[in-house]
């Protein structure tokens, strides 16, 4: 799939979709800044997390994220054995 048609997936999947262009909704437990990037752990807290949301350039100070369910769109990484999605504008989640 192209970065332009993300296949919906369920967050219990993400792991099953590395390299793939998603759209996943889900309940943000928590987030962290550190330096340049925002994490935000999506389906449970750290280190349970089911994806990790990582918030750079102009998405990192996206602030308010716990407790909140968003939408997340991007490619699927996986990041020591965890997937993880990049998001660099606020245009690629939603809340």
């Amino acid at each position: 799939m192209s970065a332009n048609v993300a296949k919906v997936i369920d967050i219990k999947d993400a792991a099953q979709h590395y390299n793939e262009w998603v759209s996943i909704t889900a309940q943000a437990y928590s987030s962290r800044t550190m330096g340049e990037i925002t994490l935000v752990n999506l389906g449970a807290a750290y280190p349970n997390q089911l994806l990790t949301i990582v918030l750079k350039e102009g998405a990192k100070d996206i602030k308010g994220l716990d407790g909140k369910t968003i939408t997340v769109k991007g490619k699927v990484i996986e990041f020591k054995g965890k997937p993880e999605v990049e998001a660099t504008d606020e245009f690629k989640l939603k809340l």
